[in-house]
């Protein structure tokens, strides 16, 4: 993220928190001077995803991340594979495995569609035109 960042003449601040408690006085670090606030795809945070975004709120900051359960909380947008097509080609896997086929042979195959979520309350990510986000999304949360 750092040299995406680097490269796009940006800075990130990352922020590093392992438990609760940790995460609390990280996220008061989240200022005026934070444009984004990019929530790690991890599933220790997306337990805490209420309170990272009520304190990005708070800021006034839009929050990005991967899991689209973010958005349901407020997160401004997710960009996620399409998790019921990853379980769906799971399973051909499974089937495959089962019926004997070595997993070592099996392909290794990419998401073919990601998924996208737009939070609908723009003013708060402060975008005036938020248009080719939202035609693009595949769910908007009002």
């Amino acid at each position: 993220m750092e040299a995406v960042a680097q490269a796009l003449d940006m800075v990130a601040r990352v922020y590093h928190a392992n438990t609760a408690d940790e995460l609390r006085r990280v996220l008061p670090g989240i200022d005026a001077r934070t444009d984004v606030l990019v929530a790690a795809p991890d599933h220790g945070y997306l337990l805490h995803r209420v309170t990272i975004v009520s304190a990005a709120r708070a800021a006034k900051i839009p929050v990005v991340c991967q899991q689209p359960e973010y958005v349901l909380e407020g997160a401004l947008l997710s960009f996620d594979p399409n998790r019921v097509e990853l379980y769906r080609r799971l399973a051909y896997y499974v089937d495959a495995v089962l019926k004997g086929a070595r997993p070592c042979d099996l392909p290794i195959e990419e998401p073919a569609k990601s998924w996208l979520m737009q939070f609908a309350h723009c003013q708060v990510a402060r975008h005036r035109d938020p248009g080719p986000i939202l035609m693009r999304a595949d769910q908007v949360i009002e």
